[in-house]
């Protein structure tokens, strides 16, 4: 490990700040497209951050989504690094591998490769420094061989932190000791157990007694530590027990003082978990309000553990990252204003100013001369204020954007390049009688259980049949059993009872006949039919199309959908084709869409299906034996056994039954099954480039940073901090086929296909995702459709190399999400602009988009959504995107009020340098 790091010392910000200065010049003399190491004014946006954190605890990029906040972020992190500092990156969960291999690693390589006069001099100071990952509490308890292993931060210039660390979740009576009983052993230690009854019983790991003795022998800190642990209730050891307020944040003193002092904090989506980023207000809340407060995880992180009081973390200078600080209203500025280290006055100055504006953007209803003087006022108020803590780079501005505004003639828009596509509407006069009656029925019954006591089913019954979700489980058993509400079996008044007895009615006329199939069948809902034809039609030119549902029933049934569909169109065509993992050929939904008219399948075919099925499948298998044969060698060189392991034990060879099922994993994910000629090996491509798509996809699988909500067994999961040893890739090879084995994917000599669709939501392991993440960015690989969940997919993940084709099959009530959903396409050297710089080359058809689609049940639920969400996009775009008014409103004004506001600019793009000028 570097001598640089054995010591802690006070690290000089004049001298990070000279060195950013330098990294901002690394362009400065450089010609044309020769190998930049900044695009599109992120060298400005580094100078404005120079300049302001001299002046300031911390500053705001809230650049747009996907135009390069990261590489600012690790731009001043190496910087702060280099000067022997240490930074902690608070990221969401899922997204720590991407962050520090793909991210930080290629950052620092691509420096260190700059030719002379642009490479920095003290980029050699950082070959060989390590990282330090809290995913979960238990990452803190890693054995070290050294006799000072703590705080963590010696060890290591990068921190990552998952922004859901921080104190074991769910501690109770039963809960392992291991997740609870730090505070009670070091307290047991220190006062000689005397204090604490059944200390010593604790069953606590060498690693984590490690911890407990290094706690007690910290002389600076030893009687305040003594103090604390004194006047703290732990007389008998009780998970519970730490679950007070005061036990509580005795705890995270502990996890922060394990974790060390950091230099800089930078917050990856600083918008996210909002609750309790105002720590001064913690003080004045009742033990209840506090806990509630402190529901966001990455705020009691932030605040109790890292800035922890009496903690040198307390002077660390702040970097906080979003596209999106503020979201549905302008009140929202605060939290992220508090994260950034500013104090409750300016926080309350600032918070202040943006809700005048709001206000007056609100309030421009006819276009008076008073109406767009205060508009005029209050956004030159805003613009003044932000502009010294945040900044932010809009696409309009981006050089490819500019040449397609040019090229086009479409201007005045901060998204030009950009198409909104007409709602994909499902009419109810256009569906088949019983479907129109449910729909219309579930609609009335909302409205019959609005303001009482009931099911929230019953509450949101409109929206959910709307959006694909039945009301009770497509199994008609269970029908009786979820239509009850208990609010039935309360005394209710007379308006209640009223309710009620309309409720029951609706729902009785929602019941379905006795003895009929399901209620809904979801892959024939009107709008997963929908969802499936428009998806179909945007593939069929070889496009990738990236989907967002936020429930989960829906989502699986279109999923499950087009991967039936694109299997039966080969079957239909006598096409040579693996069944895609996950279907069976005796699935009845299979053969109902068999029947379906677009396939029309005899029932002679139907009858042959199982044989026709292994036919094509036994010839597609023996069309891929050359890359049958590569990916058994990567499978081998990855499982290689060494001749001895770390303890000069000779290790046991991984099973072969395990090789031979991971080997059927790999083939099927390389597989491009494409439509195309190019269907018969993963191809054209040159051995070489095979070789390390098929490593990386087997290192894909060792990733353990789960994006899911955490619960005991994904805690235990993720407590093994997989390193790419000979060991841990065997452990991650087993959990990997345990996941194929839950998925009915994992038969051993099963050839399959990697489906035409994929999923990733909550659940999703992580070395799934990142595998699915990666064969997406692929053009030539499967799946062709990636369906996300909202909640998990929508923010941090780069999913642009290969699509430019959107649906949003939920939409979102939040518009700051759906503008993060649609960065997941619209990035840097997105496929967008490839397309983009072929089509300048020779303008033949229109010039390409990144097209937006949604979907609608009309005359339903789904219009009121729209509105709703239209009415608070107003809001951001205001703020955000410098967009006052949406067109058609600035149209129904005065010519006069018109031109007034169009001399309004919302701006907070850095000032170009002198050499841009």
């Amino acid at each position: 490990m570097n001598t640089m790091w054995q010591a802690r010392h006070l690290m000089e910000w004049n001298d990070v700040i000279g060195r950013l200065r330098g990294l901002v010049e690394c362009d400065k003399a450089l010609a044309g497209e020769d190998a930049p190491l900044w695009r599109s004014g992120q060298d400005a946006s580094l100078a404005w951050m120079a300049d302001r954190l001299e002046q300031q605890p911390g500053v705001l990029v809230a650049d747009e989504v996907g135009l390069g906040k990261t590489r600012l972020a690790l731009a001043l992190a190496v910087c702060v690094a280099s000067c022997g500092g240490r930074v902690a990156f608070l990221v969401p969960p899922g997204l720590i591998a991407q962050w520090r291999d793909d991210e930080l690693g290629a950052f620092l390589r691509q420096l260190r490769q700059l030719p002379d006069g642009r490479r920095p001099p003290w980029i050699d100071d950082l070959q060989d420094l390590d990282s330090v990952e809290l995913k979960t509490y238990r990452d803190l308890f890693v054995q070290q061989d050294e006799e000072q292993a703590y705080p963590l931060s010696k060890h290591a210039p990068w921190l990552f932190i998952s922004h859901r660390f921080g104190l074991p979740q769910r501690i109770g009576n039963q809960s392992r000791d291991e997740r609870w009983g730090l505070p009670f052993a070091l307290k047991g230690k220190m006062f000689g157990g005397r204090s604490v009854k059944g200390a010593k019983q604790l069953d606590i790991s060498e690693a984590q007694q490690q911890a407990i003795t290094w706690l007690s022998e910290k002389r600076h800190m030893r009687q305040r530590l003594k103090n604390m642990l004194e006047a703290a209730d732990l007389g008998r050891v009780r998970g519970e027990t730490v679950r007070t307020p005061e036990n509580e944040s005795l705890f995270q003193e502990l996890i922060g003082t394990l974790i060390g002092d950091v230099d800089l904090i930078i917050i990856d989506e600083a918008h996210k978990n909002r609750l309790g980023a105002d720590l001064a207000d913690l003080s004045k809340k009742t033990a209840e309000k506090r806990q509630e407060w402190l529901t966001s995880r990455m705020s009691a992180c932030l605040n109790n553990i890292l800035l922890r009081p009496g903690s040198g973390t307390l002077a660390a200078k702040r970097l906080a990252l979003t596209a999106t600080p503020m979201e549905m209203d302008a009140s929202q500025w605060s939290g992220v204003l508090y994260r950034i280290g500013l104090d409750k006055p300016e926080v309350e100055r600032l918070s202040a100013i943006a809700l005048r504006y709001s206000d007056a953007v609100k309030g421009l209803t006819v276009g008076s001369p008073a109406q767009v003087e205060t508009l005029k006022q209050t956004a030159a108020q805003f613009r003044q204020a932000f502009a010294a803590v945040m900044t932010r780079r809009l696409w309009r501005d981006h050089p490819s954007v500019r040449k397609y505004s040019e090229a086009t003639g479409v201007a005045h828009s901060a998204h030009p390049h950009r198409r909104q596509m007409p709602p994909r509407t499902v009419r109810l006069s256009t569906l088949p009688p019983a479907q129109r009656r449910m729909l219309a029925h579930a609609e009335c019954l909302a409205v019959a259980s609005h303001g009482i006591e009931t099911e929230q089913a019953m509450k949101t019954a409109g929206a959910r049949l709307s959006q694909g979700l039945p009301l009770w489980s497509e199994d008609v058993s269970d029908v009786a059993d979820k239509s009850r509400s208990d609010a039935e079996q309360a005394v209710p008044t007379p308006a209640a009872r009223a309710k009620q007895l309309r409720q029951a009615y609706w729902l009785q006329k929602m019941r379905p006949p006795e003895g009929s199939n399901a209620v809904v069948r979801l892959q024939w809902h009107p709008r997963i039919k929908a969802a499936v034809d428009l998806i179909e039609e945007l593939s069929r030119n070889g496009e990738k199309v990236l989907v967002f549902g936020a429930f989960l029933a829906p989502m699986r049934a279109l999923d499950r959908a087009l991967n039936i569909r694109h299997y039966l169109r080969d079957v239909r065509n006598n096409t040579p084709t693996a069944l895609p993992t996950g279907l069976s050929v005796g699935d009845a939904d299979m053969a109902q869409w068999m029947r379906d008219k677009e396939f029309a399948f005899t029932d002679e075919q139907i009858v042959a299906f199982p044989a026709t099925a292994q036919r094509l499948g036994e010839q597609y298998s023996r069309g891929r034996e050359k890359l049958r044969d590569l990916c058994r060698k990567a499978v081998d060189e990855f499982l290689r056994v060494p001749q001895l392991d770390q303890n000069g034990e000779r290790e046991h060879a991984a099973e072969q039954e395990d090789k031979v099922r991971l080997t059927n994993w790999l083939v099927q994910s390389m597989i491009v099954g494409s439509d195309d000629d190019s269907r018969s090996v993963a191809g054209s491509h040159e051995e070489q480039a095979e070789q390390q798509r098929a490593r990386s996809l087997l290192e894909d699988i060792c990733d353990t940073d789960t994006a899911a909500t955490e619960g005991d067994g994904a805690v235990e999961a993720e407590a093994e901090a997989l390193t790419l040893t000979y060991s841990s890739r065997q452990k991650a090879v087993k959990r990997h086929l345990a996941e194929l084995d839950d998925a009915g994917d994992g038969a051993t000599g099963i050839f399959r296909m990697s489906p035409f669709s994929q999923m990733l939501y909550g659940d999703t392991k992580p070395g799934t995702r990142r595998v699915r993440q990666r064969a997406f960015n692929e053009p030539r690989m499967h799946p062709r459709v990636l369906i996300g969940q909202a909640a998990v997919a929508s923010e941090g993940l780069n999913l642009h190399r290969s699509c430019r084709k959107l649906v949003l099959f939920h939409l979102d009530w939040n518009p700051g999400r759906i503008e993060q959903q649609i960065g997941r396409v619209d990035r840097q050297g997105s496929h967008w602009m490839e397309k983009f710089q072929d089509w300048l080359g020779n303008r033949v058809d229109e010039a390409p988009t990144i097209d937006i689609h949604t979907i609608a049940i009309g005359e339903s639920y789904d219009e009121l959504r729209t509105e709703v969400i239209q009415e608070r996009a107003k809001v951001l775009r205001s703020q955000l995107f410098g967009e006052i008014l949406p067109f058609d409103v600035l149209n129904r004004l005065p010519e006069e009020a018109v031109a007034a506001i169009s001399q309004i600019r919302i701006d907070f793009t850095p000032p170009k340098l002198p050499w841009q000028a």
